[in-house]
């Protein structure tokens, strides 16, 4: 910027004329100050601009990140309920049938009375769970297909368990470390 804005004009007493070319040059002085000023300005303010935008962006990826990880979490968790789930309603409906077996029916009276009981008190109509995932930058919130008839020997619940309490306390730390940044 330019100092010479703050000379208004300059008293030269031969003639008028000198003094409206003084005040004019300092008028076209103070234009060009103002038009650098201004060009600063927008350029600063086009800064700040592409800096909130950037804070905002970090913000939101630091925010997602942590809602990935706790939907992962509760997935799992939830994963781990619905065999829990499976087991008890298996083991609960074996006694279900024990109950509706009338001890002194022949086979046959049992048939017709099995055609008016329920063959299960439990059924699956969907077992699918959210679960996100990330890649290229990019989130991708989806489901997963939960097979509630593996066999007992592939799928331990207490396991899952475990690793889905191990997937929140690293969350849970991590997230300590960030707020403390």
């Amino acid at each position: 910027m330019s100092q010479k804005s703050n000379i208004t004009s300059i008293a030269i007493p031969e003639s008028s004329d000198n003094h409206q070319v003084v005040d004019l040059t300092n008028l076209q002085y103070d234009i060009a100050a103002l038009a650098e000023y201004e060009g600063m300005l927008t350029k600063l303010q086009k800064q700040r601009i592409r800096y909130n935008l950037q804070c905002e962006y970090e913000q939101g990826i630091q925010e997602l990140s942590w809602l990935v990880e706790r939907i992962n979490t509760l997935s799992a968790q939830l994963e781990t309920e619905m065999f829990k789930f499976k087991q008890i309603a298996v083991k609960t409906n074996k006694a279900y049938w024990a109950i509706q077996q009338p001890p002194n029916f022949s086979n046959k009276e049992n048939l017709k009375l099995n055609y008016r009981i329920p063959h299960s008190i439990w059924q699956i109509h969907s077992s699918v769970i959210p679960i996100v995932s990330q890649r290229d930058g990019v989130f991708f919130l989806t489901t997963k297909t939960v097979d509630l008839f593996l066999q007992s020997q592939e799928i331990n619940p207490e396991k899952l368990a475990k690793e889905s309490q191990k997937r929140r306390q690293s969350l849970e730390s991590w997230l300590l470390k960030m707020h403390a940044l």
